[in-house]
């Protein structure tokens, strides 16, 4: 996206505070008894988790451009979706992260065991 890395340091820095970081109730998984997904995994990351996805959506757009229009499928301006899974990325270079994030929603799976197939960063502006 053409931005210099200490402003890209300073938006993650700024997003941080932003973000809620009063003390929560450990995650929980909220399990609908009729229909078991979806799951919703409320405070599952910390701040530092958030700011390491963030770093990761930054990272991905630079790495892998997306032609116009390509894998867009908000046909949406105000939407904006960076696939963290491209090139195996976000299990190679946030391996711990992504196990964390798969843990919980695997924590009361009664299926078949669960795969990864994508990891998507979304971005929600007014429009």
């Amino acid at each position: 996206d053409g931005l210099d890395p200490d402003e890209i340091d300073r938006r993650c820095v700024e997003f941080r505070s932003q973000l809620n970081t009063t003390a929560a109730a450990p995650p929980a998984v909220v399990d609908e008894v009729s229909q078991p997904l979806p799951r919703l995994l409320e405070q599952l990351l910390s701040p530092d988790d958030r700011a390491a996805v963030e770093r990761a959506a930054v990272v991905c757009r630079r790495r892998y451009p997306r032609l116009n229009g390509e894998g867009d499928v908000t046909g949406s301006v105000a939407h904006a979706i960076t696939y963290l899974h491209r090139d195996g990325y976000f299990g190679r270079d946030h391996g711990p992260l992504l196990k964390k994030i798969t843990d919980a929603m695997a924590r009361d799976w009664r299926g078949p065991p669960l795969t990864v197939r994508c990891v998507e960063h979304h971005v929600y502006t007014e429009g």
